[in-house]
């Protein structure tokens, strides 16, 4: 229904969809937190153990059963119904639960984060983008997947790039120089290293740009990509304009 009232740009049944979400949402929250807060088993909590009055009573058992795999996926469509009806933040608050109940249920609550991250990007909330994937790539590490690593590392630079958090860009495509290498995709390496210069140059780190501008023409002519090193020395050239440093901007040009 959702999808349907934005599809048909009808934004008063938008927002009383909103509003029937979010109570919704209160009554689920409340129902995680007995859940918490009691030591009832997951057992006694079943819908079968339930009397009807009792039930009427305490409309949360309707929707939270105790058992781990139907609670995920309850918060799981919540979170998703959220994001349709652009209740951004109740969705990343939702996306949070379910992630603190899977990771409490001894789940892998990878998949959640990696939406939550990007529900953040979508909707340019790049720095909270950014501590998501920072947890994404601290679990990749400890797992020892390169490949995971280099995603969530790619990711991490895309999202403190749109930021404006150029140090830390320049960390993480520091670490991404090593995986690249270790991976044998070094034909990324000239363009990787050209935005770490560029983003050396924005932080007026003058000497470290000129030091990677350098890297990315050597590493480019190394593999042939000479329309992009002859890019690389037009940049260096126009750095070293700007620097005043005459003599090496005509030898870069």
């Amino acid at each position: 229904v959702a999808t349907l009232a934005w599809q048909q740009q009808r934004p008063v049944e938008g927002q009383l969809l909103t509003l029937r979400t979010r109570e919704i949402w209160d009554t689920v929250a409340a129902a995680l937190n007995n859940f918490e807060t009691t030591e009832q088993s997951a057992e006694d909590n079943r819908l079968g153990d339930r009397a009807p009055e009792e039930l009427a009573n305490n409309p949360e058992q309707l929707l939270m059963s105790g058992d781990s795999a139907s609670d995920v996926t309850v918060l799981l469509n919540m979170a998703q119904t959220f994001a349709t009806l652009r209740d951004i933040d109740a969705s990343v608050e939702v996306y949070q639960q379910l992630i603190t109940l899977t990771a409490e249920q001894n789940g892998d609550p990878t998949a959640q984060r990696k939406e939550l991250a990007e529900l953040h990007l979508a909707w340019f909330q790049f720095a909270d983008a950014a501590d998501v994937y920072l947890a994404l790539l601290s679990d990749a590490r400890t797992k020892g997947n390169q490949a995971q690593e280099t995603d969530y590392l790619e990711r991490l630079v895309y999202s403190y790039q749109q930021a404006d958090s150029f140090t830390n860009a320049v960390r993480a495509q520091t670490d991404l120089i090593a995986l690249y290498q270790a991976q044998g995709e070094v034909e990324k390496l000239p363009r990787l290293l050209v935005a770490i210069a560029q983003n050396y140059r924005t932080l007026n780190l003058h000497r470290n740009a000129i030091a990677y501008y350098r890297s990315a023409y050597s590493a480019a002519q190394r593999f042939d990509q000479f329309s992009f090193s002859a890019q690389v020395l037009t940049d260096l050239g126009a750095l070293y304009e700007s620097l005043a440093l005459n003599t090496e901007a005509l030898g870069a040009y």
